[in-house]
């Protein structure tokens, strides 16, 4: 039945359903089955699915399969998943192939899967294997997906071996993954473990972590400790965390809080939340408040008042935004609406925008509608972009829709991409959309590239490129020293 729906959402997602569930019964067979789907996005979706039996029945053949498949990403996350399954089932084995793979960047992903996974069922020897491993990289990556998994598992021990590790960016990648999970066991040790570290910027991102664990959990714990932090950066990354929870419970005392601030972005960026959030929960409290301030504040608290107010009544606050004096402050309040209301209602967004003269606030506006009605509803965004006169404002709409359904229906996005009149901006879209198309379905990708009507640079460019330079994710580390 899945098979004989149009293409879209709707069908991908049950496919999806079916394959899950046939896979909890009989992992074999749900396999074979998936197998034998076209080659799509669906089908991608489906083995990523399913891989957690199938890597139980039959890892070797998991990854074997996932090795065939062409570089980029549904490989690689087919690989990391495979790579956890099996090492809660065969770390030793696991090990093996992950170091044993001739690509030295796939090599160091899937070894930080199956690490992770060791690190929860067996801590001391994951610990032990990564402190073998020589300087670089991967053995930094290693420590971090160490700390992050013991910690759920032995916090005191976890801890202890983070402090013990030596001063450095592996030091601070691992302290930064563990914070979350050590709140959850010890908020006070979490707290303390913080105010250990030396001021600068991962203490900073520290306080913001745990501000904002605390605010989810007591509220009014969190913003006694935040009052009597000192000012500087670790206070206002912890009002950072905070600022959430406190602008929606209790936005009169975060406002009375933030009056009394001194300028500057720690006071703006608490602003900012206190109206946006505050709009959902009262808004003609939240106007009458952000009437009176003044200023750059009033200009950037308004816009964020209307942002929170769209959420639950685009309507209103597109009729209160179309009301405010002509000019930049308006413009930012139309974007911020209309940015809200396409989720919520594309056809409506979409009938307002239209009614925004040619320029920066009307190409943004269609940006936001054509993304979120191609994730709602691809067919129906097509036809209203079909039926669009030409503009530079269609163009870009045609180009946030295409980016948005190209793995879904890459035939679809090149489609309409192909109809964006500026011949620059139709260039560069389809480029990147074929790049896109070529890592879900090479075959069909490459097919339609040689009858294209890309240049022949960037046909050649497209055809040739080495697969292997697909890309890999990738974690950032924190600069500046640091000490315990």
């Amino acid at each position: 039945m899945a098979m004989s729906m149009p293409a879209g959402p709707q069908r991908s997602q049950a496919l999806l359903t079916v394959a899950r569930q046939w896979a909890g019964e009989d992992a074999p067979a749900a396999t074979a089955w998936v197998k034998s789907l076209p080659e799509g996005w669906a089908k991608q979706q489906a083995l990523n699915n399913i891989m957690y039996q199938w890597a139980q029945s039959d890892p070797a053949d998991a990854a074997a399969y996932a090795m065939s498949l062409p570089a980029g990403n549904t490989k690689n996350n087919m690989l990391s998943s495979l790579a956890s399954t099996w090492a809660y089932q065969d770390p030793d084995a696991a090990l093996k192939w992950a170091t044993g793979l001739s690509d030295s960047r796939l090599s160091d992903q899937v070894m930080q899967n199956v690490i992770s996974a060791l690190a929860q069922s067996d801590p001391q020897a994951a610990a032990a294997y990564v402190d073998a491993l020589p300087a670089g990289n991967r053995k930094m990556q290693a420590i971090a997906s160490v700390a992050s998994s013991w910690v759920r598992t032995d916090p005191d021990a976890a801890v202890a071996w983070v402090k013990s590790l030596p001063a450095g960016a592996a030091q601070r990648r691992a302290t930064e993954n563990m914070l979350y999970a050590l709140y959850d066991w010890s908020p006070d040790q979490a707290l303390s473990f913080v105010n250990a570290i030396s001021p600068g910027q991962l203490q900073n991102r520290g306080y913001n972590m745990v501000a904002s664990q605390w605010a989810n959990s007591d509220l009014t714990g969190a913003i006694a400790w935040v009052k009597k932090l000192p000012e500087g950066p670790a206070r206002q990354n912890a009002i950072t965390g905070i600022s959430y929870q406190w602008a929606t419970y209790d936005p009169q005392g975060a406002a009375e809080f933030a009056s009394g601030l001194s300028a500057g972005n720690e006071r703006t960026l608490l602003v900012n939340q206190i109206a946006n959030s505050w709009a959902g929960v009262d808004i003609k409290a939240a106007l009458v408040w952000t009437s009176k301030l003044k200023g750059d504040e009033y200009r950037s608290a308004i816009v964020s008042v209307l942002s929170g107010w769209a959420r639950d009544q685009p309507r209103d606050a597109a009729d209160y935004a179309a009301g405010l004096p002509v000019g930049d402050v308006q413009d930012q309040a139309a974007s911020a609406v209309v940015s809200q209301w396409a989720f919520a209602d594309p056809p409506a967004a979409a009938a307002w925008a239209t009614t925004f003269s040619e320029g920066n606030v009307k190409d943004g506006a269609f940006v936001s509608i054509a993304r979120a009605w191609a994730e709602s509803d691809m067919e129906a965004a097509a036809q209203w972009l079909d039926k669009m006169p030409p503009s530079h404002s269609r163009d870009v709409a045609a180009g946030s829709f295409a980016s948005a359904v190209v793995w879904y229906d890459p035939e679809t996005a090149v489609r309409l991409a192909a109809t964006i009149g500026d011949e620059t901006q139709r260039q560069n879209a389809l480029f990147n959309l074929a790049q896109s198309w070529l890592s879900s379905e090479p075959d069909t990708a490459r097919a339609w590239i040689r009858r294209s009507d890309l240049r022949e640079e960037q046909k050649t460019q497209l055809l040739n490129q080495n697969q292997q330079n697909a890309s890999y994710p990738s974690r950032g580390g924190m600069s500046g020293g640091w000490q315990f």
